[in-house]
């Protein structure tokens, strides 16, 4: 103590006291977290754990090719009834095509038009898919039921033509009808039944029609 009683000044020490944390330790911090690997992957991974990934992605893998050959694949075909169903077309392309051109009727000349640009369609589409497995249809050499064409020939004939066409025409739509309904049974491929699913309701749109045309 001082004299004059008043206690000692006391004075920094030489040597400062460092700081608790380094405020410049952040700059040797990598930006990037900590990647945390599944416990699959890493080392200490169970043997077995990972097998069982492996043979359910295999799985997974053969589902997925079985899913798109059986969409994609359109064999084994049934061609018997696909050539049926091009003839029917083929007919009704035939008749329709007559019908434009000697039915009096203004609803027989709409229908005839719809119905042959309908059968064209859909017989185009049937010769390209059965064309890009290398089976190629001629339109020329499908067989056509000469009985309907022959009835229209009499018919004009006798000018009782569009009775007749109404006749020839509502039996040669069932008759399309059944017989799509038949290769849709025969064919198991998934793209040939779409095919013949969509023919299937535009001619029961062309029923409709030729119905109310000859109602």
């Amino acid at each position: 103590m001082q004299p004059n009683g008043y206690p000692a000044p006391s004075y920094p020490s030489a040597t400062p006291t460092p700081p608790a944390t380094d405020p410049y330790a952040f700059l040797n911090q990598s930006s990037k977290p900590p990647s945390r690997l599944p416990s699959l992957f890493k080392n200490t991974a169970s043997f077995k754990l990972r097998l069982l990934m492996v043979l359910i992605i295999a799985l997974f893998l053969i589902l997925v090719l079985y899913i798109v050959k059986s969409v994609l694949v359109v064999s084994p075909l049934n061609l018997a009834s696909l050539e049926t169903v091009l003839s029917e077309q083929q007919t009704l392309s035939s008749l329709a095509t007559t019908g434009s051109q000697s039915a009096s009727s203004q609803s027989y000349l709409n229908f005839s038009f719809t119905a042959l640009a309908s059968a064209n369609s859909d017989q185009s589409s049937l010769i390209i898919l059965l064309a890009h497995n290398n089976i190629k249809i001629n339109p020329a050499q499908l067989v056509v039921q000469p009985g309907p064409a022959s009835q229209l020939t009499k018919a004009q004939q006798i000018s009782t033509f569009d009775a007749v066409y109404g006749q020839v025409m509502s039996q040669q739509l069932q008759l399309y009808k059944t017989d799509l309904q038949s290769a849709y049974k025969l064919n198991r491929s998934l793209v040939i039944k779409k095919y013949l699913t969509a023919d299937f309701n535009h001619v029961q749109l062309l029923e409709t029609m030729f119905n109310s045309s000859s109602g």
